[in-house]
């Protein structure tokens, strides 16, 4: 005992005995140029503890693997069994915040090929928050598809540097001056080492009325073979020509068979409408082929203007705006100017309350027998000359009780030549005289027209004094409902 010399003196077994001694392995972290991070020793079987991430320039830290090839990431969870040296693996940070406006002023900008002029229909501001890197990249594409963008370059479109700080650049030679859609996304790079795209950002500028007019007059046929105009709820087939008629909703228009249709998938075939833009000015002015015309898969609700929206269409003879919203509309003015064959309108559905202007709104409508116009409000009209002009063919008789006139101020041919005329029924208190400042010939050639006591037309009595009920002390042209 105690390290002594002994002598057996029979056969003995002897058994040896141990001290646990405790192996440790070193986890080295190579931070591949990032940021450096310390090693660790880890007692064989326990785990590595994950470090924090470190940092890079331009770079997002992408986590640790095995192997200098970047292939085999690392689980922490693993038990250390041998010294390990593990590789941080990086992407390249990708742009964030992307913006877009318009560029609303001119710039001169000199190019390879001269002095260039930037305005607000031929390019466009694109900015994003810095990486930390000075190269980038911008991509664009007329659909949301980073997969077929191109690359803006001198060659394409064209970019110039407009604000190093705030990476601001200009992209010109564009074509956004009427019906457009860009999809632009960018790319930091770093090293000659792309990061993937960014979120797109997208500018869009809607087709105006007259434009829509125009296509579909000179592409769709609307004034030369095609008699419908209506909305599909099945998406053309890859044999028709299409053309876009709402950016934001991928709207589609083509004809077929004599007949426009219009689609967009989770609108038309959704009962969803189409939005309209806020100004439908003439959008199917002079379309003269046209018999028929259904709106029902439009939306009105932010259409501010209807002025010779149907104007001439002197074929028409089907017009179905039973799903217009008009309640922000202020002008009707000119709005079925001379749809000579349409035999009748019904817009008592339609919402008139910031209504200025109607002059001209039905003027020759030779053939409506009948124009419905229960529950319009007219409070806030000014305008009324010619509203009802030249619908001589078919009208005998009109309802126009509903009428608030005391804002209106010219009436000037209000009813003229409405030969057939015979009844205008309105208020009981219906007196318009004191109202309007002008109203020549509002009656003149109403031939046929009698007032409710039996009041014949006069053409020597064709202004508003005879705007109101006829009763026998006071003579007037209007018939109390």
């Amino acid at each position: 005992a105690g390290g002594a010399s002994y002598t057996p003196t029979s056969a003995i077994t002897l058994y040896a005995k141990w001290t646990l001694t405790t192996v440790r392995y070193t986890v080295i972290f190579n931070s591949n140029n990032g940021s450096s991070v310390a090693s660790q020793t880890v007692i064989s079987g326990e785990t590595a503890t994950k470090p924090a991430a470190p940092t890079k320039d331009g770079y997002v830290f992408a986590g640790w693997y095995v192997d200098s090839e970047l292939t085999d990431e690392y689980d922490f969870s693993s038990a250390v069994t041998n010294d390990l040296t593990l590789y941080a693996k990086w992407t390249v940070t990708v742009p964030t915040d992307i913006s877009l406006t318009n560029n609303t002023g001119y710039v001169s900008l000199y190019t390879a090929s001269g002095n260039y002029t930037l305005t607000s229909s031929n390019s466009l501001y694109l900015s994003w928050t810095s990486t930390g890197v000075s190269s980038y990249a911008i991509y664009i594409n007329t659909e949301n598809d980073s997969s077929t963008a191109t690359e803006v370059s001198a060659t394409s479109y064209g970019i110039s540097l407009y604000n190093s700080s705030t990476k601001k650049y200009l992209v010109y030679n564009l074509d956004i001056s009427s019906g457009c859609c860009y999809y632009f996304w960018v790319k930091a790079i770093v090293d000659g080492k792309e990061s993937d795209f960014s979120e797109p950002v997208s500018y869009i500028q809607e087709l105006t009325a007259s434009s829509i007019n125009t296509l579909l007059k000179t592409k769709l046929g609307a004034q030369g073979v095609c008699t419908a105009f209506k909305p599909s709820s099945t998406p053309p087939s890859d044999s028709v020509t299409t053309y876009v008629i709402n950016y934001a909703t991928n709207a589609l228009a083509w004809a077929e068979d004599a007949t426009i249709y219009y689609y967009a998938a989770g609108f038309t075939d959704s009962g969803v409408g189409i939005p309209l833009p806020a100004n439908c000015a003439s959008l199917f002015d002079s379309c003269q082929t046209l018999t028929s015309i259904d709106m029902t898969g439009f939306d009105t609700s932010e259409v501010t203007s209807m002025k010779k929206m149907f104007y001439n269409c002197e074929k028409l003879q089907t017009l179905n705006v039973s799903t217009f919203d008009t309640s922000k509309v202020t002008d009707m003015s000119w709005m079925f100017y001379d749809c000579e064959k349409l035999a009748e309108i019904d817009v008592s559905s339609f919402d008139t309350a910031n209504v200025t202007d109607m002059s001209y709104m039905f003027r020759g409508m030779y053939s409506a027998s009948v124009i419905n116009l229960n529950n319009f409000d007219t409070s806030n009209v000014i305008n009324m000359e010619s509203m009802f002009a030249f619908c001589y063919g078919a009208l005998t008789e009109i309802d126009i009780s509903s009428f608030d006139v005391s804002n209106v101020t010219n009436m000037t041919e209000m009813f003229y030549y409405c030969r057939k005329l015979t009844t205008i029924y309105s208020a009981s208190n219906a007196d318009w005289k004191s109202y309007t400042t002008t109203s020549v010939n509002m009656f003149s050639n109403c031939d046929r027209l009698i007032g409710g006591n039996g009041t014949a037309y006069n053409s020597d009595n064709v202004t508003a004094s005879y705007a109101h009920v006829d009763t026998a002390d006071n003579p007037g042209y209007f018939t109390a409902k």
